[in-house]
């Protein structure tokens, strides 16, 4: 709807009404439910209300009220459940439930469940740029030695769970790149971001002449995720810390030479 034709619309109703109270304005009712051609013009008048109110909402949606609290529990609590029994393995009635909000909220959030995956994605990413992004840009320690540093610590969060998690990148890549387009294309951007923190490093300890220039700094970081997500996922499946340490003592020093 067009918006200059709201007033026409509210026009049309307030005129409606007033029509509708003169016609029966004075009379009696027993007199109104005998005179058929006053009931009819009434009648009338309040489909003329009706019409013109339903042109009103249909042009003018009315937005749902947003708890941010509610929000955030959703995201937060609902991303450890999804990283703790899989996308496939829990509902939309599990994470309402461990939220504790009405399942029939969760919908005035988010569009459907694939869309509460992408958004988990964003916030587990978000949460590992919080946390261990700063590293990344700590210029009292060489490039290098920053990237090695931040692998460290995703080792030794890992290790808070028993290694049992998996990264929830790697999970959902693995559940949802087929099913889910929207999803497909938030795991390619966390990714990009991702690789475009290490190039920053690789780029800078070729500047500094501690990596060799002949080394592609992108390719390299695509490289380096790709071997720390086969770590974690194989970590995930003997429920042991060792895949991950080898990648950090051993293949990340030889990629990095």
């Amino acid at each position: 709807m067009s918006e200059n034709r709201l007033p026409d619309y509210l026009d049309h109703i307030q005129q409606a009404a007033t029509d509708a109270r003169s016609f029966v304005e004075g009379m009696a009712k027993d007199d109104f439910l005998a005179d058929k051609r006053t009931q009819q013009a009434v009648i009338m008048s309040l489909i003329v209300i009706g019409e013109a109110a339903t042109k009103v909402m249909d042009g003018y949606v009315m937005a749902r009220p947003v708890n941010l609290e509610v929000r955030s529990r959703l995201l937060s609590i609902g991303r450890q459940v999804v990283h703790n029994r899989g996308f496939n393995g829990c509902g939309v009635q599990d994470i309402t439930a461990a939220a504790e909000i009405p399942k029939g909220s969760f919908y005035n959030y988010f569009a459907s469940k694939e869309d509460f995956a992408a958004e988990i994605l964003e916030e587990y990413w978000t949460s590992i740029e919080t946390r261990h992004g700063p590293i990344f840009y700590d210029a009292r320690v060489k490039p290098l030695e920053r990237i090695g540093q931040f692998f460290q610590a995703l080792v030794l969060e890992h290790g808070e769970h028993e290694y049992s998690l998996g990264c929830l990148i790697g999970n959902l890549s693995l559940e949802m790149s087929n099913g889910s387009e929207q999803t497909r294309k938030r795991l390619a951007d966390v990714l990009a971001r991702w690789e475009g923190l290490l190039a920053s490093c690789l780029r800078e300890a070729q500047q500094r002449r501690e990596l060799s220039e002949t080394h592609d700094a992108e390719a390299l970081a695509s490289v380096i995720v790709e071997g720390w997500e086969g770590a974690v996922m194989r970590g995930k499946v003997l429920r042991d810390g060792a895949p991950l340490q080898r990648f950090v003592s051993m293949v990340l020093p030889r990629l990095l030479e």
